[in-house]
C-alpha cells in the first residue's frame, strides 16, 4: 500500500466572458470544463454528476467522479471527487476530495466570475508492485487557464493549459522535483432534455515534462439535474 496523508488544499476558479464565434448570445453550456477549475457554483436545487476518463500514452487510466451540491442557493456549494486508477502493478482508490466553494463574485458584464475553493484530502487506498516509487508528495503548485469558443450554443470548441511543479520525498530522503505542461484542446457538446441537462466532451491531453512528451485521450460525462423544487 502507498500511505498519504490527510491536507487541505486552496484553488482559485476565476472565468471572464467568453469568446462567441458568431452571435453574443449566453452560452448555454458554462460549467463544464475538464481540467481547469470553473468559476460558477451549481444553481439552487440543481445537482451535476461529473466522471472523466483519461488514458495516457503508457496505458494507464485514470477514472473520477464527481459530485456537486448547491448548499442553500449558488453561493456556497459542496462536492467531493472519488479517483480510480488501473495501470500495470498499480490500481486501486486514490485521494478523495471533499470540497467547499465560495462564488465570491459572479459574471456581469466586464466583471469576471471568482470562486475560490478549499478542498480537504483523504487519503486512498492503492495497490502497487514493490517497483513502484512509493515517495512522499511536497508541494505541487498548479497555475491553469482556457479558452472556450463557441461554435454553436450547445457545441463549443476548448483548449485548456494546465503547469504544475511537482517536489516529492523519496524513500532514502531524496527530494524529486518535476516541472509539466499540460496543454489539451477538445470539445464539448450538449443537450437540454426538459429541467436536465447532458454534456458530452473530450480532448486530447498533450503532456510535456522532463524533455520528453506524450499525448493521452480524456472523455467526459456531465448530467445535471434537480433535486428540489
Amino acid at each position: 500500500m502507498m500511505p498519504t496523508m490527510s491536507a487541505l488544499l486552496f484553488v482559485v476558479g476565476l472565468a471572464g466572458p467568453p469568446v462567441a464565434a458568431s452571435s453574443p448570445r449566453p452560452f448555454d453550456i458554462v460549467d463544464n470544463s475538464f481540467l481547469v477549475e470553473e468559476a460558477f457554483n451549481q444553481e439552487a436545487g440543481v445537482f451535476q454528476n461529473i466522471v472523466t476518463a483519461t488514458r495516457s500514452a503508457d496505458g494507464r487510466v485514470d477514472f473520477s467522479f464527481t459530485q456537486e451540491w448547491p448548499v442553500g442557493g449558488q453561493t456556497h456549494q459542496f462536492s467531493y471527487t472519488i479517483p480510480f486508477a488501473v495501470a500495470t502493478g498499480v490500481h486501486g482508490v486514490g485521494d478523495v476530495l471533499l470540497n467547499y466553494r465560495l462564488q465570491v463574485l459572479r459574471e456581469h458584464g466586464r466583471r469576471p466570475a471568482f470562486a475560490p475553493r478549499v478542498s480537504l484530502i483523504l487519503p486512498g487506498v492503492t495497490l502497487a508492485d514493490s517497483d513502484v516509487d512509493r515517495g512522499v508528495n511536497l508541494v505541487s503548485p498548479v497555475v491553469a487557464a482556457s479558452v472556450v469558443v463557441r461554435l454553436r450554443p450547445m457545441f463549443h470548441a476548448l483548449c485548456e493549459a494546465v503547469t504544475a511543479r511537482h517536489e516529492s520525498l523519496g524513500e532514502r530522503a531524496t527530494s524529486v522535483r518535476q516541472t509539466a505542461l499540460i496543454v489539451s484542446p477538445g470539445f464539448r457538446g450538449g443537450w437540454n432534455i426538459g429541467d436536465r441537462q447532458l454534456v458530452i466532451g473530450v480532448a486530447a491531453p498533450m503532456t510535456l515534462a522532463d524533455g520528453s512528451s506524450s499525448t493521452g485521450v480524456l472523455t467526459y460525462f456531465s448530467y445535471e439535474l434537480p433535486w428540489s423544487r
